[in-house]
């Protein structure tokens, strides 16, 4: 998975023209011909500076290229930006959109402007034993690649009493272990760069956290289809000054 449609949700506010700022960064990185700019037919005005009365979908794309200097795809929506109808491929760069849905590819940015905004560092990839971590794997290969930087492949186990060693890896149970070599399998046969934290730490979240702050540019995980409240991404999204991807999940038919 490496060809993707970087899109926002036009929002007129300051955090929203740091949203549209990181989003322009990304698509650069990633080689994408366009940024698809989603915008609310009934949005007429900001107090940035206002838009175009006419709510063609031209001009609201002049206004971009003026205002932001870019250049963009820009489609017009009815509704709330929650019932937008994202193409497979997409990956949507928004504040809001990661806690609200769990079948689209959704980029958190925080207050960040830009990829490498405060540091060149790598791309945070948690896994435990199950199949997020490998489903966010492919999207983590992908952007590292893309981007030029190593993956970390992250995991917290609990101690074995049972077990002497001091060292974290003794610790795994054997589903993680499995699911760390396919991991480190899947980043040799693609060309990506890797290193391996492997801890023990009380809690999950304040573990990986802790590691990542002030190290990592980006933050990738993946939730099932039902999951939301309560969930490890949640706890991320709500805790991480980190850039978080949540890779969501379509239902099949």
């Amino acid at each position: 998975m490496g060809n993707f449609d970087v899109s926002i949700v036009l929002k007129t506010t300051d955090c929203g023209k740091r949203v549209l700022s990181y989003a322009e960064d990304l698509r650069r990185y990633l080689g994408a011909e366009w940024l698809r700019v989603y915008v609310r037919d009934d949005l007429l005005g900001s107090d940035l500076a206002p838009l175009p009365p006419d709510e063609h979908a031209h001009s609201v794309a002049q206004w971009i290229a003026r205002e932001c200097k870019i250049g963009a795809d820009v489609r017009l929506f009815s509704g709330a930006p929650v019932d937008i109808q994202f193409p497979d491929n997409a990956l949507v760069v928004d504040n809001q959109l990661g806690a609200l849905r769990n079948d689209v590819l959704s980029l958190c940015p925080f207050d960040e402007e830009k990829v490498f905004g405060r540091r060149k560092g790598p791309i945070y990839l948690p896994f435990g034993d199950g199949e997020s971590g490998i489903h966010a794997s492919e999207i983590a290969f992908a952007l590292a690649k893309a981007i030029g930087v190593t993956v970390v492949l992250y995991h917290t186990t609990w101690r074995d009493e049972r077990n002497p060693s001091t060292d974290a890896r003794d610790h795994m149970v054997p589903a993680a272990r499995e699911d760390w070599e396919r991991l480190q399998a899947r980043a040799t046969e693609l060309g990506v760069s890797r290193q391996s934290i492997i801890e023990m730490a009380v809690d999950v979240v304040p573990g990986l956290l802790e590691s990542a702050t002030g190290r990592a540019i980006l933050i990738v995980v993946a939730r099932g289809l039902k999951t939301i409240e309560g969930s490890y991404v949640e706890q991320i999204l709500e805790q991480s000054a980190v850039p978080v991807l949540v890779a969501g999940r379509k239902e099949t038919p």
